[in-house]
Parts: C-alpha cells; structure tokens; sequence
C-alpha cells in the first residue's frame, strides 16, 4: 500500500508540462485527462486575471487538488468531475463556471450544463458536481504530459535540471531538456530528495527520490513522443 506521501504526489496538481503546438484537445480519451486538461485550460489564467484580493484568497486557501474525477472512474469515458471551490473567491465562480462549460463544448463532451453545487465529504469544500455523459472518440497517437505541483515544479526544473529562470510559461527545447535529463545520475536522487515539514498549518510534503526518479523518465518519455512526432520544443502551463 503506498504510503500517505506517495498517495498525495499521485493526486491531480497543478503545472502541466507539454509538447509545445501538440493537439492536446485530441489526447482527452478519459476522465483524468479531462481533469488534467480543464485544469490547465482555466485555474492559471483565471487566476492571473483575478483582482489582488481574490489572488490573496487564492493563494490562503489553495489545495492541489481542485479540477478532479469524483471516485475511481479515472480511466472511464463517464462519471461525475468535482471542481473543489475552497480557494477560488465567490467572485469568481461564475467565471469559473462560465469557463468550465466554455471548454466542455469546445472539446464536444456530453455533459450536464445544469452543475450540481454541494458540500465535499472529503475536503468540506463547496463543489461544483459536473456530471459527463461520454467523451468523443479520440486518436491513440496522445501527446503526453507530466503533471506537478508548482513547487514541485520548480524544484525539479531549477534543483534537478538546472533551468534557474523556470517560472510557469517556461519553453525550452526538446534536446536541450533530454541532455539535462540524461546528464543526471540516478544515485543524485537520494541526496536531492527533500523530506516532510511542518510551519504552523503549513505542511511541505517534500520530494521523494522515487518521485524525482518518476518525473524524469516522464518528462524523457514527453521528450521522445515530441523527437518522434517532429516537435521542437516542450512548455510548462
């Protein structure tokens, strides 16, 4: 069973990285992707545009985990997607939503435009429950995409890899990241890995050397789709 730290990597986080100009509206073939996808369409540039006081409550209230599969039907093509609304300011939920629907149509879904809002049992959050009927028959030749956490992010790009000017929006090209990820010996895992702290209610959950290992071969899997799909450069959205 993996342990509670393992468990929290593994839930949806909020940086993307991706192959630069791929069709990623055609690589939405489940419901984890659908969340991965929305949430990369909408929670970063909803924000940015939000006023000072709605970026505070952002920021005070965020959690990882905010565009997510309801249960466990992350690899079905139905099911219910909750959008946990704890840090997003009541300002800004009919934006939200107006967003939500907006990229639902645009990727043809079947879904119920009338959103359920509700209280989640597991983070006591106001939810908005999004039931989808069936998603469009899509290609098999998916761009992938590696998912984390802005810190998490960050620590891998500028720590691991060497990029110091990494912030989201960062483009780098497809070779020149394979050469820093194959530059890096496996055994400097142990000593980069960061272990759990707590300040107050803040809790950093650190990076395992599993996990520094596992982002790596994906993000060298992400670069070899792109060399062979004749892509140039890989972003971080």
């Amino acid at each position: 069973m993996k342990n509670f730290f393992e468990f929290y990597h593994g839930i949806n986080e909020t940086m993307n990285v991706m192959v630069k100009d791929a069709n990623y509206e055609e690589a939405v073939q489940d419901l984890n992707d659908l969340s991965f996808y929305l949430s990369g369409k909408i929670i970063n540039p909803l924000i940015s545009k939000a006023n000072e006081e709605q970026k505070e409550f952002f920021k005070k209230n965020r959690h990882p985990e905010i565009i997510a599969v309801d249960g466990t039907d992350w690899d079905k093509t139905s099911g219910v997607l909750n959008v946990y609304l704890q840090s997003i300011h009541s300002d800004l939920r009919e934006t939200l939503k107006k967003y939500l629907k907006y990229y639902l149509q645009e990727l043809d879904v079947k879904f119920d435009p009338n959103f359920v809002q509700n209280k989640s049992n597991m983070h006591g959050s106001d939810t908005f429950r999004i039931k989808i009927f069936d998603l469009p028959n899509r290609n098999n030749n998916r761009p992938p995409e590696v998912n984390m956490s802005n810190a998490n992010a960050a620590y891998i790009f500028r720590n691991i890899l060497g990029f110091r000017d990494f912030d989201w929006g960062f483009t780098v090209s497809v070779r020149e990241l394979l050469l820093k990820i194959n530059m890096y010996p496996n055994f400097k895992a142990k000593q980069d890995a960061t272990e759990p702290t707590r300040n107050g209610n803040f809790v950093d959950f650190g990076i395992s050397e599993k996990y520094i290992l596992d982002k790596l071969n994906q993000i060298k899997q992400l670069t070899s789709w792109a060399i062979k799909n004749d892509y140039d450069f890989i972003e971080v959205t």
